[in-house]
Formats: C-alpha cells, structure tokens, sequence
C-alpha cells in the first residue's frame, strides 16, 4: 500500500545568500534618532478618569507636565474634543500634554 508521491520542485542555489546580514547592518547603520511616542489613549484615559471621578464636581487642581517638560498646575473645569478647559479660560491640547495628576 506504499504509494509513490509526486515530486517536489526544488530551486538550485547557487550563490551565497545572505539576506539577514544585509537587514542586519542595514538596520545598524540607520543613525537616525528614534523618537520614543507614549500612549496618547492613556493621557486620554486619565483625563476620562479624571472626570468621572466622584470628587469632580466643579472643577479638579492637576499638575500637567507638557512635553517640552514645563508643569503647570491648574484647576480643570471642563473638555472638548481636543483641548482641557481651565478655570483661566485658558485651552490646553491634548496631544502636547505628557502627564496628569492630581
């Protein structure tokens, strides 16, 4: 019952193949400086947070670090779909926030 199964095309290989080498030091001789991006949905999510808080009634006093690393404190009354509302009348991005806290 031994059947004889069909045979296999098979490529010749007749040069030196070295694919992960050149990946390799093509990889390493990228200079560029890579830029590490955190989460902006855990920004988003703090704030959330934030406001569904049981102590948010009015307003919430918060430390923002921004990304060029200045802290802020300021007293956060509302959001829109971007920007933090401050009790100052004052818009704050979303997306240039790094950090929040109470």
């Amino acid at each position: 019952m031994k059947k004889k199964l069909p045979n296999i095309f098979v490529n010749k290989i007749d040069k030196k193949i070295c694919n992960n080498e050149t990946v390799y030091c093509s990889f390493n001789s990228n200079k560029d400086n890579i830029e590490v991006v955190e989460d902006k949905i855990d920004i988003d999510e703090k704030i959330k947070s934030l406001f569904n808080s049981p102590n948010y009634v009015y307003k919430i006093a918060t430390t923002i670090t921004l990304n060029d690393g200045r802290k802020l404190e300021k007293n956060i009354i509302g959001k829109t779909s971007g920007k933090l509302i401050t009790i100052d009348e004052e818009l704050i991005d979303i997306k240039n926030i790094k950090d929040i806290e109470l």
